[in-house]
């Protein structure tokens, strides 16, 4: 939330955007520049009003883009934060996407501590990597920001990529789909939902549907143990959320589906020109028609003969 001292310039911005239909949520360096130019103000006011839009959008999950802001407001001489990120950035890293794809996902094995754990993983790097969060912010994460369908957080939407092992909002639903079982410690219940064998390198989760039991969790970010019980009272320490984040780009080699982009049979319409095209379809259309017609002849003399042999068979019904 907004500190108290800044609440009213958000809430100024907001009005402003309602009045004009300018975007708010996320909003745009554009639309802000606009608003501080139909309130002309000094430095510190208008320093002010851009630091409560842009910890507003960090509390919601929609982070600004600093360096467009930084650029935007230069002109205003309001100061902009540098640039803060937990995500990792040089040779030595993989990418948030190819992190998520090389967590566990299916159980293998007797226990299930490596599954949880690198369905918690990937789940975190959504949210430090898609939704910007702070180390901060990503302790005080519960199942009340998640809306299911559409996929959702804090009003943020989790985009379905095309390789399931890398998705953004498969990594959500998988770990969604364990946390109250992870809090309960039904260690039976995980292994089943997690088999092997019910994986397919081509099926998104996020595609499945979602169960709302994960709305029961107490935490969605617990500590896990070498054994996959955790305490359900307490989130994941910050001092525990840096060393895994610290570690989860890494690369590690390990990828559990082998997903290929599959290409689109040719048709022999591909070549066509829009006016061959259209004749195609007409013929196509007057073949139906004429296919429709000779089905329904069909059946009108099957009913006919039906008839027939039902007169013949019981004489006295007529």
């Amino acid at each position: 939330m907004v500190a108290p001292s800044l609440e009213r310039y958000w809430s100024h911005f907001e009005d402003w955007c309602d009045a004009f239909e300018k975007p708010k949520v996320p909003t745009t360096a554009d639309t802000l520049v606009q608003f501080l130019q139909a309130f002309p103000a000094g430095v510190p006011t208008n320093t002010l009003r851009v630091r409560a839009v842009r910890l507003h959008h960090q509390d919601v999950g929609a982070p600004l883009d600093l360096d467009e802001l930084r650029d935007a407001v230069g002109g205003f001489e309001v100061l902009v934060p540098a640039t803060r990120t937990l995500v990792r950035d040089g040779d030595q890293y993989v990418t948030p996407a190819e992190a998520i794809a090389q967590q566990p996902k299916v159980h293998r094995g007797s226990k299930v501590a490596a599954v949880i754990r690198g369905r918690r993983n990937a789940f975190l790097i959504v949210l430090f990597a898609h939704l910007g969060l702070t180390l901060e912010r990503i302790r005080d994460v519960t199942a009340s920001d998640i809306t299911p369908a559409p996929l959702r957080f804090r009003g943020v939407d989790i985009p379905r990529g095309d390789d399931p092992s890398s998705c953004y909002a498969c990594a959500v639903t998988r770990w969604l789909r364990v946390v109250w079982l992870t809090e309960r410690g039904d260690h039976a219940a995980i292994r089943q939902t997690c088999n092997v064998q019910s994986y397919y390198d081509d099926v998104h989760d996020c595609d499945e549907g979602l169960e709302h039991d994960w709305r029961h969790a107490t935490t969605l970010l617990p500590a896990v143990d070498q054994h996959g019980w955790v305490d359900s009272h307490r989130s994941v320490s910050t001092r525990t959320l840096s060393e895994v984040i610290g570690k989860v780009q890494l690369p590690t080699g390990y990828r559990e589906q082998q997903w290929v982009r599959t290409e689109p049979k040719p048709t022999r319409f591909d070549e066509m020109r829009k006016d061959e095209f259209d004749v195609a379809m007409e013929h196509f259309d007057r073949r139906m028609a004429q296919a429709l017609a000779r089905s329904a002849e069909v059946l009108a003399d099957a009913q006919h003969t039906s008839n027939e042999m039902y007169g013949l068979l019981n004489p006295q019904a007529g």
